[in-house]
């Protein structure tokens, strides 16, 4: 099991603080990630969002995924996988 694999497990057993403080994680390991690093936080976070039963989790992802395509620091292809993401956690959501 990964890293990614653990944290999608454990977060739905997180407090509200704690997955407060994880999608703080998110978006202060996004400013330093590389391209790669980048991806795979965004395959993460669609995961967390995909698995989300009661909608909590999603809300968070999209307005995360929401910022990160907007951003000033992306580049197109990270834009185009966030949005991508984006749409698909809302379309598995309806």
């Amino acid at each position: 099991m990964n890293k990614a694999d653990l944290i999608a497990k454990l977060a739905w057993s997180f407090s509200s603080d704690q997955l407060n403080h994880l999608f703080v994680c998110f978006q202060s390991s996004w400013a330093n990630a590389n391209k790669k690093e980048r991806e795979k936080l965004l395959e993460l976070m669609r995961r967390l969002a995909e698995d989300d039963k009661d909608g909590s989790m999603a809300n968070k992802v999209l307005s995360l995924l929401w910022d990160i395509a907007y951003s000033d620091d992306a580049d197109v292809d990270i834009i185009d996988q966030a949005l991508i993401a984006h749409f698909k956690i809302l379309d598995y959501c309806r």
